[in-house]
């Protein structure tokens, strides 16, 4: 009887084109450190992430450390990115934190976290003596 159901079920995709949803399973991602101004773009793809064709990102405003510009909220999103500012000097920089959500038909998977660090972008005025000033 099992058999006949699993049958029945393989035909019934077959014949409609129904395809099974499956749950993305995404590990946090850094954007690495950014010049002011850049854009940055993270794109989840499969390998030790589990990452369906056409899922989509969600995030509320990153949390912020430093002084950073041009960061939001977005939804159904084909990617996580954005262009951001600072006028942090630092060594550190400034830090943007997103906590991502990725949808995949109606599966929601479980959140990450994408790290994004953006230096002061400097722009030497002259060289006096071997020395950028």
């Amino acid at each position: 009887m099992l058999k006949k159901i699993i049958l029945s079920s393989l035909l019934l995709v077959l014949a409609t084109g129904f395809a099974w949803s499956q749950t993305p399973v995404i590990s946090a991602k850094s954007a690495g450190t950014q010049c002011s101004g850049n854009t940055f773009f993270v794109i989840p793809v499969n390998g030790s992430d589990i990452v369906p064709a056409g899922t989509t990102y969600s995030w509320p405003s990153p949390i912020i450390t430093g002084s950073i510009t041009g960061a939001g909220a977005a939804s159904n999103m084909t990617n996580i990115s954005g262009t951001l500012s600072t006028t942090t000097i630092a060594a550190q920089g400034a830090t943007a934190v997103y906590t991502v959500t990725p949808v995949n038909g109606g599966f929601t998977g479980s959140t990450f976290t994408v790290t994004v660090t953006v230096n002061v972008a400097f722009t030497p005025q002259s060289v006096e003596n071997g020395v950028i000033v």
